[in-house]
This record gives structure tokens, sequence and C-alpha cells, in this order.
């Protein structure tokens, strides 16, 4: 019933695909990932909750937005939605409008997290390159580790030895070359 409730409202704003279990979500997910997933913490095979936790923990589907639907109210169970990694927690009953407005939402906000990632690689690459055009030996750092995050192929030349990929540091993480 709440398949189809859901796939009655969602369906004249948005494609709507709709799985019987938990189980077979995940694999459905895995396989062809949709732009948002609604998951009922009541379901046969895996939970709602124990799904948006296997899919948070798959480097594939980590940044996939989630609402969760529940049949239990209040604060408590509103917490234990988020902090299994729902996006987003909706207690049964909901209105429409609500729903509808959630779920666009979620959408936004991950079209605008992608956005975002996708220009910070791009400064990432753009800085990168600036990096590698320098005159001078350059070694950037992480603090406090003192971890290599990123040389130049100057510095390495001036060193002798490459600091990019395996590093050799001591236990705490620190380059020790120097």
């Amino acid at each position: 019933d709440m398949r189809a409730y859901l796939t009655r409202l969602l369906s004249p704003h948005w494609q709507v695909e709709t799985v019987d279990s938990g189980t077979t979500a995940l694999e459905r997910v895995r396989d062809h990932p949709p732009d948002l997933l609604v998951a009922d913490v009541m379901m046969p095979g895996l939970g709602g909750l124990e799904l948006v936790g296997a899919l948070r923990a798959d480097p594939a589907t980590r940044e996939l937005p989630m609402i969760v639907l529940s049949a239990r109210v209040g604060e408590e169970a509103a917490i234990e939605g988020l902090a299994a990694g729902a996006d987003d927690y909706l207690a049964k009953p909901f209105s429409s409008r609500d729903l509808i407005a959630r779920v666009r939402a979620n959408l936004e906000l991950s079209r605008l997290r992608r956005a975002a990632a996708a220009e910070l690689r791009a400064e990432h690459d753009r800085f990168k390159q600036t990096l590698q055009q320098l005159p001078v030996g350059v070694i950037l750092t992480a603090a406090p580790s003192g971890r290599v995050v990123m040389a130049n192929e100057q510095i390495e030349e001036i060193l002798g030895h490459q600091l990019t990929g395996a590093v050799s540091t001591d236990e705490n993480g620190v380059y020790r070359g120097f």
C-alpha cells in the first residue's frame, strides 16, 4: 500500500521505481543508483536504517540522498534515523505536500553538493598544475600531523626521492626525510 501511495504522489513529478524489500533495494541501488532513495524503516529483509547504513558504508553510494519514513514519531526516532545516515526523516502519516517538498529539497541539495564537489576538484587540479609549474621546490603538509599532502617534482628532484605516493613517515604520519 505504501509503495503504491508513494508512486501516486511522486510519479507526476519524478520517475519512480519501487521494490518489495530492503534487500532488493540494496541490490538495485548498487546496480543502478537513483537520484534519491525513499525507504521505510520497516521493510522485509533489510530494514530502512540498515539499508541506509549499508549504502553510506559503500563509497559508490555514500553521497546518495536518502529520506527515511517511519511510523515512529518523536525526537528520539528522528534522531535515530538521522544518526543512521538519513538526510531526512519523515514520520507517518505525512502530508503529500510535505513529502514532495522534502524530496524536491533533497534533490536540489544533492545537485548543489555535486556541483560544489566538481568545482572543488577542478580547483584542486588547477592548484596542482600551478604547483608543478613553479620553478622552486614545494612541499605541502597537513598540520599538525606533518603528513605530506602534495609535493612538486622540483622538490623531489632536489631531495633525490619521491615524496608523493609511498612516503616515509613515523608512527604519527610525519614525514622524516630531512
